[in-house]
């Protein structure tokens, strides 16, 4: 049944022939269910035969998205371009530009200076900054995101050189988010099947392989150039994917039983409470890696959405879940596309995480990615209300 769901919508895709953040959340699903999709799971040393429960689903996914994407397509039909010009944004007062980079490069002229003297830009290193590395990470993506999205001139190396030292430091999540907003909003509603979209396709297919790359290049250095071709191949198509296929078709074991709850998930993501009041693990991501993961992986096993919202409530939950978040995406993509808003980089970023990064993430982290959107709102806010307006770091 599975099988005939994807081809439906995979044709509902390619004859709606479009490009927008829907296309990305078909593709996503298709990627990261991709082995479910298959009816085998494999990530070495083990296989396993797809559960039916793991079919249904993806079924559920998928039907849901194509009812969900006719619904608002005959909704937003009038709003197609909304504030974009020539696929970039056109104004937004050049404060805000100034705010971004001059945070973005102080930030980064520390973490350099601080990786020099620690002797390492590795990620694990950098993190002993805290919040000052976490910021860094938002604030070099929605640098990026100013450069090349916006319809006036910015010095390109100001606004390129933060994301590519962020890629190298293996932070490759914010990096891959940030190079796919500028991707999605210069092709945003542009037709699939055309030759503006076959090239800047390249990009989308060439920037995940980096980053993949980067993660595993030094793993892949120490193999002999003989078995080089064969561990590519289980990077790409198990680590990747695999996990998350593996993680949701465990998850949906009929004898897998779990204390997870909605209470532990909802009260334990709230800010500064956990701290002090034990809710019980609300991470299913971290429950995954204790009590699904059968040994001899050596790595951690990501998440799963759609198995998590199964060990919650079922069926009927995967498919109120799956209404909750195209709802918020939704609603980011207006903020994105239509209201112009100044901070557009922020909507950009959040909106790739939900649409691109869900399946293999839990319900937390999805949480976190909204309070995320509530503080860098609040650090721009506060910062605008204090930095004096009339200075001029960016020429016109």
């Amino acid at each position: 049944m599975l099988k005939i769901v994807i081809i439906i919508t995979l044709l509902y895709f390619l004859f709606r022939n479009r490009i927008d953040i829907y296309l990305i959340f078909f593709l996503s699903n298709v990627l990261y269910g991709s082995h479910i999709i298959y009816g085998q799971v494999w990530v070495p040393p083990y296989t396993r035969i797809v559960q039916i429960n793991a079919e249904i689903i993806l079924s559920i996914v998928f039907i849901g998205m194509i009812i969900f994407t006719i619904i608002v397509d005959n909704i937003d039909r009038k709003q197609q371009y909304g504030a974009l010009k020539n696929n970039k944004i056109p104004y937004i007062p050049k404060i805000w530009i100034q705010i971004t980079l001059l945070v973005t490069w102080t930030l980064f002229i520390i973490i350099i200076l601080y990786a020099i003297m620690a002797g390492s830009i590795g990620k694990k290193t950098l993190k002993s900054l805290s919040y000052a590395y976490f910021f860094f990470q938002y604030l070099s993506g929605v640098s990026f995101i100013f450069t090349w999205t916006l319809d006036r001139k910015i010095n390109k190396a100001l606004g390129t050189l933060p994301i590519v030292f962020l890629l190298f430091t293996g932070a490759r999540a914010y990096a891959v988010l940030s190079f796919l907003s500028v991707i999605f909003i210069r092709l945003y509603n542009k037709k699939i099947f055309s030759r503006e979209a076959l090239k800047k396709g390249i990009f989308v297919v060439v920037i995940p392989l980096a980053a993949v790359l980067s993660r595993y290049w030094s793993q892949l250095m120490m193999i002999k150039s003989s078995n080089q071709l064969s561990y590519l191949f289980i990077i790409f198509g198990s680590y990747e994917w695999g996990q998350t296929s593996w993680n949701l078709n465990a998850a949906t074991d009929a004898s897998y039983t779990s204390s997870h709850s909605y209470f532990s998930v909802i009260f334990g993501s709230l800010p500064i409470l956990h701290r002090f009041i034990d809710f019980g693990e609300k991470s299913f991501s971290h429950i995954v890696n204790v009590e699904l993961n059968p040994g001899g992986f050596g790595y951690g096993l990501a998440g799963t959405l759609w198995g998590e919202s199964y060990v919650l409530g079922g069926f009927i939950g995967v498919f109120i879940h799956l209404i909750i978040l195209l709802l918020i995406i939704r609603s980011f993509n207006k903020n994105l596309i239509y209201n112009n808003s100044p901070i557009y980089p922020i909507y950009a970023i959040a909106l790739l995480f939900l649409s691109f990064y869900s399946p293999r993430n839990d319900i937390a982290n999805l949480i976190a990615t909204l309070f995320n959107l509530i503080i860098f709102s609040t650090f721009y806010f506060l910062v605008y209300q204090f930095i004096p307006k009339q200075r001029k770091l960016i020429k016109n």
